[in-house]
């Protein structure tokens, strides 16, 4: 049986995606993540707007283990901010924590299969709307997140909504599908 979080909120992400992803599809939620090792190469190239658009990431190193984007600042991710990293098949780890984005781009982080960990915590794309269904307050999903946004990441990935906490990114994807089925038929 998965342990998911509970806040007391019907309302909360975690128990929202709890209740939609398939139980097949959901990994519980954890306390640590996958870690990148201390040696590896970080690379932080990369160009944001005045407005604070993400638009490209240049890593020409071979090896290129961690982006660490977290506090700059950043609205949103446009499509091939992720393109111009050298060896992608050695990225394990995009850090875009504690910024402003409202909004990711489908293809964002296409061709990235290794991609183990994004943290997403600390913007407001990784907080649901919030709405009315039935006299109930209810999650009405992530608008700033395209339906198949994390279709090309490895479905074990790890997305951080929060600091302390992961979901798979398949969960996530087959939450975000299933839900945006529902609302809609």
């Amino acid at each position: 049986e998965a342990v998911f979080a509970d806040n007391g909120d019907a309302t909360s992400p975690g128990n929202t995606i709890a209740r939609a992803a398939n139980r097949a599809e959901y990994s519980p939620i954890h306390e640590r993540s996958k870690q990148v090792p201390p040696a590896a190469t970080t690379c932080s190239n990369c160009t944001i707007s005045a407005s604070g658009e993400l638009s490209k990431c240049y890593c020409s190193k071979t090896f290129t283990a961690r982006i660490d984007l977290s506090n700059h600042g950043i609205r949103s991710v446009l499509n091939g901010a992720f393109s111009e990293v050298k060896d992608s098949t050695s990225l394990r780890e995009i850090d875009l924590s504690n910024n402003m984005v409202e909004f990711i781009e489908p293809g964002a982080f296409a061709r990235l299969h290794s991609l183990q960990t994004i943290r997403l915590n600390d913007n407001p794309v990784a907080e649901p709307a919030i709405g009315l269904h039935k006299h109930r307050r209810v999650t009405t999903g992530y608008p700033g997140l395209p339906l198949t946004l994390f279709d090309s990441i490895e479905p074990t990935a790890q997305l951080f909504f929060q600091e302390c906490c992961w979901y798979a990114a398949s969960a996530v994807s087959g939450f975000l599908k299933n839900y945006q089925y529902v609302l809609w038929h």
